[in-house]
Order: structure tokens, then sequence, then C-alpha cells
């Protein structure tokens, strides 16, 4: 009956998020992600950084309509560390003045340079104070057409070179999805969200699907986050866990792999023709 009542009330929840404006839906929902139960970093980020600099700015008009407090402020105080610089970061850029479209090509060549001097030749660390410094005053349109000219520049992603600083640094995650709560690893998040936003709310609904109670194939793991054997009829206790080790792991492994690349593109379609569609 609890379940119910939850699943009763989540579906009305997102009927009325549906049905508000986008701007004041994700005022809403970033104001329960900061006063919520927990500070959920995750959605914060999604909020934005996959939005335009132009809808970012209409969510922090609306959030200080509805609830007559800064969105910026809310987000400095309520935030610590690393997410706190690059949260700021991006509403930051949200005021820039790089709106309508505009892309410089030759700017987005030139950051891109300092963007692999940050990263890449610095010594230990990423240089987070020219990072977070370009990304104050770079639209969204624009840090798109600077990463495409870092992956032109110096032949792959910006968030491959930030994965292995993060490696390099940390030495391991701790948000969801494997997410680190480094620089480096919040930044590649970020990033992320930012360039190919519909690849992202694909991956994120592929995950929940996986972790959903009850579903085929759902990921199941033990309260120190270790990944489970799937359950088999007639199958109990060591010799479940004897059972699904006997498989072999590198072709688990593969299949899912190309089964979750299928689902994130099929995805990835479905978000975007269903974004379309709400614009218009």
């Amino acid at each position: 009956m609890l379940a119910d009542a939850r699943k009763k009330l989540m579906v009305q929840r997102v009927a009325c998020l549906r049905a508000s404006e986008p701007c004041v839906r994700d005022a809403d929902i970033a104001r329960d992600a900061l006063f919520g139960r927990r500070i959920d970093g995750d959605v914060l980020v999604e909020v934005v950084c996959t939005r335009p600099s132009g809808e970012v700015a209409l969510i922090r008009q609306a959030y200080q309509a509805r609830y007559s407090a800064s969105l910026e402020r809310d987000v400095s105080s309520r935030t610590s560390g690393s997410l706190n610089e690059v949260l700021l970061a991006f509403l930051g850029s949200s005021g820039s003045g790089y709106h309508g479209g505009r892309v410089d090509a030759t700017m987005a060549m030139c950051d891109a340079k300092t963007l692999y001097e940050a990263v890449e030749i610095s010594a230990a660390r990423v240089d987070q104070r020219s990072v977070l410094q370009l990304l104050r005053h770079r639209s969204g349109d624009q840090l798109r057409a600077v990463l495409a000219s870092y992956r032109r520049l110096y032949g792959q992603e910006l968030a491959r070179a930030l994965k292995r600083k993060d490696g390099d640094t940390s030495g391991g995650g701790g948000g969801r999805r494997g997410e680190s709560s480094s620089f480096p690893g919040i930044l590649r998040a970020a990033l992320r969200c930012a360039q190919l936003p519909e690849r992202h709310f694909a991956r994120a609904v592929r995950a929940a699907l996986e972790r959903g109670e009850g579903g085929a194939g759902a990921d199941r793991r033990d309260a120190r986050g270790r990944r489970r054997a799937p359950r088999q009829p007639g199958v109990r206790g060591q010799d479940r866990v004897d059972a699904g080790e006997r498989r072999p792991e590198r072709v688990r492994q593969r299949r899912h792999r190309e089964v979750g690349r299928r689902l994130d593109r099929r995805l990835a379609r479905g978000v975007a023709q269903v974004g379309l569609r709400t614009r218009d």
C-alpha cells in the first residue's frame, strides 16, 4: 500500500511539472534539489548544464519570482567544493551576453588551446581558475564549439582527458553512476550534459530502468555497491552466486555494452523528438 501511494504521488508530481512552463518546471526541480531531503548535485548539474544560456536566464527569473530568492545565492549557500564552483560558473555564463546562437570559430580555437593547457599541460592538477574563468564567459553554443574544436585539434574529447586526470588525482568515484566528486569528475559530467544533452538523458533513463525493482536485467547491488549475481529459478544462496560467476564475464559485459549502446541511441532520438514537440 505504501509503495502504491508513493507511486501515485510521483505520477501526480510528474504530471504537475509537465503542465508547467519549462522555465518554471526547472526552477521547481532546482528548488527541490537544493532544499529536499538531501542536496541532489546530479539534478542541479542537469538543470543548469543541459539548458541553453537563454533558458538558464529564464530559469533564474522564474526562481526569483516563485521563491523570492536568487538561484545563484541558494546554490552558493547550499553547495560546496567543486560542485559549487562548476554550477556558479555555468549560471554566470547565462548573463555573459553570448546569446542568440552566435558562435565565434576563432575564439573557439583559442579557448580549446586554453583548455588543453589547463588540463593536459598542467603538472598534476587541472588549472581550475582558467577553466572556470572560461566557462563564466561562454554561452552553451559557444562552449559546444569550443569542445568540437578541442576534438579537431587534439584528436580526442576533453571528457577523456578529464577522466584520466580524475583517475590520477582522486583514485575513484563517489557519485551516481560512478561519477567522481573531484573537480575533474564534476566538470566532465557538466561538459557531457552541455555538449550532448539528449545522450545524457538517454543514459539517465537507461540507468533508472536498470535500477528499477523487478525489471528484467535490473542492476542488483549489495549494501556496499557491489554487483550481485542475477537471480535464477531454483537457485539460492551461494549456489546462485557460483552460477552467476560461471558465466563468462567478458561475454556478459560485451552484450551489456552492445544493448546499452543501442538503447542509448533509441532513447536519444526519442528525447530529441519530445524536446522538439515541446518547443513547438
